[in-house]
């Protein structure tokens, strides 16, 4: 039985990265030719947008980042160097794993990571969605070496919540190819506009 994308980009910072790089594809192919209006239309009260999705990815990219970026440092001090092959708490391996579209279990986001009334040209946050993944990259370029397994990332939800480096990584893949879907579906809403009377 082959690996999970969530395990292999856990244990590989080479096929995490090009798993972010996929994710960006995905998203340019998503919105081009998409209006604002159609990048701002909500299915409901109760649903995101398109660009609510993408403000969400990043409302919750940033804080994970300086967690990543506490674990990194906490792992060279400690010279935790890499060690083969990686291993990750299994409980740990399933939460991530449970982030895989299509999503099964439907949680609320943590208010802190809830998406900010989007502002400006759409074009905008998906530009600082596209260079998110420059950031992701030089945290990849400093963990290079670390042990993935070992070196521990506290979550930014809750101290409570521990997950290895390789495993932080991964979540912000998976993450972005669950809200990917996510926004991915609003375009196939019967109701979705297709022209947008100017």
């Amino acid at each position: 039985m082959s690996d999970s994308m969530v395990t292999e980009a856990a244990n590989d910072l080479a096929i995490c990265r090009r798993q972010l790089a996929d994710n960006r594809a995905s998203a340019l192919v998503l919105v081009e030719g998409l209006s604002d209006a159609q990048m701002l239309w909500r299915p409901s009260h109760r649903s995101w947008s398109i660009a609510e999705c993408f403000l969400h990815m990043l409302a919750a990219a940033h804080p994970y980042l300086t967690a990543i970026d506490a674990g990194i440092g906490r792992a060279l001090a400690k010279g935790m160097r890499a060690s083969r092959p990686s291993r990750h708490p299994w409980l740990a391996r399933v939460f991530v794993e449970s982030f895989e579209p299509p999503p099964g279990i439907r949680l609320p986001a943590p208010k802190q990571f809830l998406p900010p009334e989007p502002r400006g040209p759409t074009s905008v946050i998906v530009g600082d969605f596209m260079r998110l993944g420059q950031e992701i990259g030089d945290r990849l370029d400093r963990a290079e070496g670390l042990d993935l397994g070992k070196s521990v990332v506290v979550s930014p939800v809750s101290p409570v919540v521990r997950l290895s480096l390789g495993l932080s990584f991964a979540l912000l893949s998976v993450h972005e190819r669950r809200h990917l879907y996510q926004a991915r579906a609003v375009t196939r809403r019967a109701a979705f506009p297709a022209v947008i009377a100017l």
